[in-house]
């Protein structure tokens, strides 16, 4: 039982990626997505806080399933464009 305040921002889980170096989120801002090396509090079915890497009203990309996944090699088709696999959300 937790009894304090926690601190962090409230993402879709599906949001936060896991690698050999930590987990990430990708922040898209400016026309561009980049990705962020993040900590992670809690995490939930629907849910993940995270506790220090992203700020309130940054806007995260959801991969959106059966659509193919942005790709940094230009030559394999759409990527955050028309027809893209992603979704921004956030404010």
């Amino acid at each position: 039982i937790s009894t304090g305040h926690s601190r962090g921002v409230s993402v879709p889980t599906s949001a936060v990626h896991y690698g050999k170096h930590g987990a990430t989120v990708t922040v898209y801002a400016a026309g561009r997505a980049r990705t962020v090396k993040v900590t992670v509090g809690t995490k939930g079915l629907l849910r993940t806080r995270i506790t220090a890497g992203l700020r309130a009203g940054q806007r995260v990309v959801l991969a959106v399933l059966g659509k193919p996944l942005p790709s940094g090699n230009q030559n394999q088709g759409p990527g955050f464009g028309p027809g893209g696999g992603a979704v921004v959300l956030g404010p």
